[in-house]
């Protein structure tokens, strides 16, 4: 994986757990080709937690927010970060699911 892919995920998994998702997965993710002010590109999906509730999220720059360091603009789930009807995505759940049970496709964090 590109570092700077990499480092991107890394971010993601660190603003969730300040939501307080500390088992998940993310799927149905998107780079959307559009570098962000720090240096990540951005990224839009679904993240799936273990007790399988389902978030969105965009990965956005907020010129506003503190990071970890003090200074000034950080990265952020997005103004939309919400819980969404797990419903509305059963058909994509279960392919990921089947996916990661066979192996192919990652585990949740």
């Amino acid at each position: 994986m590109e570092p700077q892919k990499e480092r991107a995920l890394g971010i993601l998994i660190e603003l969730c757990r300040e939501q307080g998702l500390t088992d998940f997965t993310t799927f149905a993710s998107v780079w959307e080709g559009i570098l962000l002010s720090g240096g990540v590109e951005e990224r839009s999906g679904l993240i799936l937690t273990r007790e399988g509730r389902v978030y969105s999220y965009w990965l956005e720059w907020d010129p506003d927010r503190a990071a970890p360091d003090g200074s000034k603009g950080y990265y952020t789930l997005g103004k939309n970060f919400r819980e969404v009807s797990r419903e509305q995505y059963e058909s994509d759940i279960a392919y990921f699911e089947d996916l990661r049970r066979s192996g192919i496709v990652g585990r949740f964090a």
